[in-house]
């Protein structure tokens, strides 16, 4: 790190003007590594900052001493990386942290500033270019009552939203739930959807009491009351679920016209995306019996899977695989991406649901492996950068559109 680009930094972190030396110093720092970008966003974030500082006063307090750290870690963040790179996100952090103390004491503290940017744009040279961002997902749902009405459940207050027969639609800090009337007569059957737009995930508690989680662009089908002898909804898209025992009532998740899953009391989640290659329900408690009605003739075939198990449902037929890693595979509800030797387009796919963009290939998809962590809370330029480190090249084009280039 030369004398010019710390007098550089200085100034642009100090909120002075930049000449045009300085910001072509700049900016040939940003451009020659990802890294060197990412740092600068951090460096640019107060709350990070302040972490820093505490963390590098915990080990030393000489500049000398800050100075050995920072190049050890511009020595390792510089080499270039390999073709599969682990991307998990707590390590990055601690890894950049030292970098952000080691400037800052070398600034020096008294006279840091931290440059304040919107959500939508962030600043990264002054005066010389800006770079459009996309904001993560979060939660948010439209709940389609029986009559046709729609409710757009990211903007209502806690409360009572709707009554249907006696039954009282309640939403409260970001969830609904169903509950009777004390005193009413009984219910007719109404049906109510809850639909997950791109961008948004879910949570409710069905009248029976199982709660679901929808993720990003998914579908949950289900009635006001469970009348009858059983417990009945339907989805699309990914759910999660707890499902309330009740031996007298079974529980069944219609997945398809052609798929059925029944459960007696149980926690699984189901992925049936219609641009996934198979239909999976992978257990964690409990015990279900997957039916798939439209595999190997007419008679159809089933299979009871075990916690730790996954059903995998094609067209051609259904397989179960076993030692699933269900943390993995429930982690979006945690507010994770999680991935074990993913492919790119099993990638991209996950991250068009959630920052509600296109994704195209210009020229051959390339050929790489993503194993590691990733948290959904990062915008998407942030995102895109951590997997760039897998030398994969890519461009934005307006705000919903991502190309990977070859």
């Amino acid at each position: 790190m030369t004398e010019e680009l710390l007098t550089a930094l200085r100034a642009y972190l100090n909120g002075e003007s930049l000449s045009e030396d300085q910001a072509a110093v700049l900016e040939q720092w940003c451009k020659r590594s990802g890294y060197n970008l990412d740092a600068l966003r951090l460096l640019e974030d107060k709350d990070f900052v302040k972490r820093s500082i505490r963390q590098m006063e915990a080990y030393t307090t000489s500049q000398e001493a800050g100075w050995d750290k920072l190049m050890q870690t511009v020595k390792q963040v510089e080499r270039p990386g390999a073709a599969v790179v682990p991307i998990h996100q707590p390590s990055f952090l601690r890894k950049w942290g030292w970098v952000a103390a080691a400037v800052v004491v070398l600034l020096g503290t008294g006279v840091y500033m931290v440059r304040k940017s919107s959500r939508d744009e962030t600043r990264l040279m002054a005066g010389t270019r800006f770079l459009r961002d996309i904001p993560p997902g979060r939660s948010g749902a439209i709940l389609t009552l029986s009559d046709g009405r729609q409710m757009v459940l990211d903007s209502m207050g806690n409360g009572v939203i709707a009554t249907q027969g006696n039954v009282h639609v309640l939403l409260k800090d970001g969830q609904v739930s169903y509950d009777k009337h004390a005193d009413a007569r009984a219910p007719e059957v109404a049906y109510n959807t809850m639909t997950t737009p791109r961008g948004r995930q879910y949570k409710l508690v069905l009248p029976d009491g199982t709660k679901v989680w929808l993720n990003a662009a998914s579908k949950l089908i289900f009635p006001t009351v469970f009348n009858g002898d059983e417990r009945k909804v339907e989805v699309t898209g990914e759910a999660y679920f707890e499902v309330a025992k009740d031996v007298r009532k079974p529980f069944r998740v219609k997945v398809s016209n052609d798929m059925e899953i029944e459960v007696l009391g149980t926690s699984f989640n189901v992925c049936a995306y219609s641009d996934e290659a198979s239909i999976n329900t992978t257990l964690l408690e409990g015990s279900v019996r997957v039916a798939a009605h439209s595999v190997r003739g007419n008679g159809g075939e089933k299979m009871v899977i075990s916690p730790g198990e996954q059903a995998q449902v094609y067209k051609e037929g259904m397989k179960v695989m076993k030692d699933v890693n269900v943390e993995q595979v429930v982690a979006w509800k945690s507010g994770v991406f999680s991935f074990i030797d993913a492919d790119l387009p099993s990638v991209m796919r996950q991250l068009s649901r959630w920052y509600n963009v296109e994704v195209s290939y210009a020229g051959t998809v390339p050929d790489r492996a993503f194993t590691g962590e990733i948290g959904r809370t990062l915008t998407l330029d942030q995102v895109l950068r951590i997997l760039a480190r897998n030398k994969i090249a890519y461009k934005i084009e307006g705000d919903s559109r991502i190309i990977i280039l070859p």
